[in-house]
């Protein structure tokens, strides 16, 4: 399995995207041991509630204040369902590129956090999509909506009032199916796959009205394939 080896002068900051909870358990005991982190220098940051709180942030400045001649692991968990505040505090932790300090932040999605954390982390993705299915009826709407000449793919039950967290499922579907075709269908499913991810950011993040979000990729779907 490949580890990052992190150069004692340069932590690079980990973002370890995983759905798998004992897979992504072994991966970091793996960095552990590969980068001979002591156990008395390991810290774990869990949310109290459901998401980390602006206090546990301030917390962690002050101990990164303190000078160690150990270097220290910060496994910081939750991140992708803890607000802007916090992942902007956070932000600005990492761009002090504290020496001797290595970040982990294990999460599920990717996409809920802020491009330029992004920007500063390493990006380990775990997920096997080789084995990611795509359900009959999300197959059946992508296939309707590229060809039928009218617009009953608007009416498919499949998409009738989702909610949030359901439609965030069929967009994750839908990106699948299209990075699948990217080698025959180059040009559309690239467009098609930007679209939504552009989309499904504002969905997550600025409460777009799901109904509207799904329309506008099928109209989308249906104007690059007619």
């Amino acid at each position: 399995m490949f580890v990052i080896k992190c150069k004692r002068e340069n932590m690079i900051p980990l973002i370890i995207v995983s759905n798998d909870q004992k897979r992504l358990a072994d991966y970091i005991k793996k960095i552990i041991k590969d980068e001979s982190f002591l156990s008395n220098f390991i810290y774990s940051i869990k949310p109290v509630k459901t998401e980390l709180a602006i206090d546990q942030i301030r917390l962690l400045k002050k101990e990164l204040k303190i000078s160690f001649s150990n270097k220290r692991l910060f496994i910081i968990e939750a991140l992708d369902v803890s607000g802007l505040e916090v992942q902007n505090a956070l932000l600005k932790t990492l761009e002090e590129n504290h020496v001797k300090n290595q970040f982990i932040f294990p999460l599920k999605n990717i996409e809920k956090i802020l491009p330029t954390i992004r920007s500063r982390t390493k990006i380990i993705n775990l997920n096997d999509f080789t084995n990611y299915k795509i359900s009959p009826s999300t197959k059946t709407l992508l296939e309707i909506t590229e060809k039928n000449d009218g617009l009953s793919f608007l009416n498919q039950s499949v998409i009738q009032s989702p909610s949030k967290e359901d439609l965030i499922q069929l967009l994750e579907e839908i990106i699948f199916y299209y990075r699948q075709r990217l080698a025959v269908d180059g040009v559309k499913a690239s467009k098609i796959i930007k679209k939504i991810m552009s989309l499904k950011d504002l969905l997550q993040n600025n409460n777009l009205n799901p109904q509207l979000t799904i329309d506008n990729i099928l109209l989308f779907i249906h104007k690059i394939y007619s």
